[in-house]
C-alpha cells in the first residue's frame, strides 16, 4: 500500500510491518515510537494515522480526507504542549492538538501536556467513533506530559476504547514512565547506513524531495561530515544545512570545549547555555564524551559526531581519566531524564557545567 505522506526510505520496513499486522487483524492498541530526533517518526504516525482512518469503506474517503488536510477529522486527537503547537502551527498535528489547547491570555504557552488536555481528551474519545470505524490519538512528543498527565493517560491505555490506536513518539522513552512504555509495542527507529543518507541527502538538496520541505537545489559540502554531526539522523542534517544552524550547533560545542579545557568558567557558559538551548546542550555534551571514549579506546577509531575534531579528540581522550570519561557520559544520560521532567533547568545545567570542568581536570 502507497501512502499519501512520504515515507522516508530507511523507514519502509518499518511501514510495510505496520501496515502488515493491520491488515491481518493484529493492530497493536498503542505504539510507541521510538528514536532518535531526525529520523521521521512524525512522518510515518501521519502517514499510519491516514491508513487507519481514511483506509475504510464506510467513509467517504474523498471527504474524509479533506477533514484530515484541515485538521477537523472528527477521529483524530493530537496532544501537544503549547509552545510545540507555536513552534509548528501549520503542520498536521498542530491543527488537530488546537482542539485540546485552552485559553492561555498573555501567558507564556506551557512547554508540557497538562493533565487537563487528557482528560479533555477522555471525554472526547469514549463517544462512538463518527465514522464508525477507528480512531486515532497521537502523542508528537510524548515525553512532554508531565506526571499528572502521564497517570491519566495511563488509565486511557490501560481500558481503552474499542477501536482507537495511541500512536505515542519520543526522542527519549527512557524519560517516559515504565508504565507507559509497558502498554506500549514499541517501534524502534534507527539511524540508516551511510550510503543510503548520503544519497537521500544529495537528491533532497537537489530536487527537494524531502517529504515535507523544500531543499535548496545545491549540493551539501562535506556531507558526511554533516551527517556525522548530526548523529546520522538525516532529517536532523538537512535541517542543520537548510537553517545555518549547524554553525550554532559548532560554537556551542567549542563553548563545551573551553569548560572542559578549563578556558571558560562553568557559572558562566551555563548563563548562556540555560538561555540558549539547554536541551540541545545536553545531547551536544553526551555526543561529545561519546567520541572521547571512542577516541581513547584506540588511535584508530573514528569519531561517531565529531569527525572534523577527529585530531582534538583523539588528543584529549588520551590525555582524560578514563573513569571521568565514562562517569560524565553516564551523567548526561541522567542529565537527559531530568531535563525532560524538571522546571528548574537552569539548575541543572550549572551541575552539568561543573561536572565537565571537573571531567577536565588530569588529577
Amino acid at each position: 500500500m502507497t501512502p499519501l505522506t512520504k515515507i522516508h526510505p530507511w523507514n519502509k520496513v518499518v511501514w510495510d510491518n505496520l501496515i502488515a499486522k493491520s491488515e491481518s487483524g493484529r493492530k497493536p492498541h498503542a505504539l510507541l515510537f521510538c528514536g532518535a530526533y531526525g529520523l521521521g517518526k512524525k512522518a510515518l504516525a501521519e502517514a499510519y494515522s491516514r491508513h487507519v482512518l481514511l483506509d475504510n469503506e464506510q467513509q467517504d474517503s474523498f471527504a474524509a480526507g479533506n477533514l484530515f488536510e484541515a485538521g477537523t477529522h472528527p477521529d483524530m486527537h493530537v496532544l501537544m504542549s503549547e509552545a510545540s503547537v507555536d513552534a509548528q502551527p501549520d503542520t498536521i498535528f498542530a491543527k488537530f492538538a488546537i482542539r485540546y489547547l485552552g485559553e492561555r491570555g498573555t501567558r507564556k504557552p506551557k512547554k508540557i501536556i497538562s493533565v487537563d488536555q487528557v482528560r479533555s481528551l477522555r471525554q472526547s474519545i469514549v463517544s462512538t467513533t463518527v465514522g464508525h470505524g477507528s480512531r486515532v490519538v497521537v502523542l508528537p512528543d510524548a515525553s512532554t506530559m508531565n506526571t499528572n498527565a502521564a497517570n491519566s493517560l495511563l488509565k486511557n491505555l490501560e481500558e481503552p476504547p474499542g477501536e482507537t490506536v495511541f500512536l505515542l513518539l519520543s526522542d527519549k522513552p527512557e524519560s517516559l514512565p515504565a508504565t507507559i512504555r509497558s502498554r506500549c509495542t514499541p517501534i524502534y527507529f534507527r539511524c540508516p547506513s551511510s550510503e543510503i543518507t548520503q544519497n537521500w541527502l544529495q537528491e533532497s538538496t537537489q530536487s527537494g524531495a524531502n517529504g515535507t520541505e523544500s531543499g535548496r537545489g545545491e549540493n551539501i559540502d562535506n556531507v558526511e561530515v554533516l551527517l556525522a554531526f548530526a548523529g546520522g539522523a538525516p532529517l536532523l542534517a538537512l535541517a542543520l544545512h537548510k537553517t545555518g544552524d549547524r554553525e550554532r550547533h559548532s560554537n556551542l560545542l567549542r563553548q563545551l570545549c573551553d569548560v572542559l579545557m578549563g578556558k571558560t568558567a562553568p557559572l558562566s557558559a551555563a548563563k548562556i547555555w540555560h538561555e540558549d538551548a539547554p536541551e540541545l546542550i545536553v545531547q551536544l555534551t553526551q555526543q561529545l564524551f561519546s567520541d572521547l571514549i571512542r577516541c581513547r579506546v584506540s588511535e584508530q577509531v573514528e569519531p561517531a559526531f565529531y569527525k572534523a575534531q577527529k585530531q582534538w579528540l583523539h588528543r584529549q581522550g588520551n590525555r582524560l581519566n578514563s573513569k571521568k570519561l565514562f562517569s560524565m557520559w553516564q551523567k548526561t544520560l541522567k542529565t537527559a531524564q531530568l531535563m525532560a521532567g524538571s522546571s528548574d533547568k537552569l539548575l541543572i545545567i550549572e551541575s552539568l557545567a561543573f561536572d565537565l570542568a571537573n571531567a577536565g581536570k588530569t588529577n
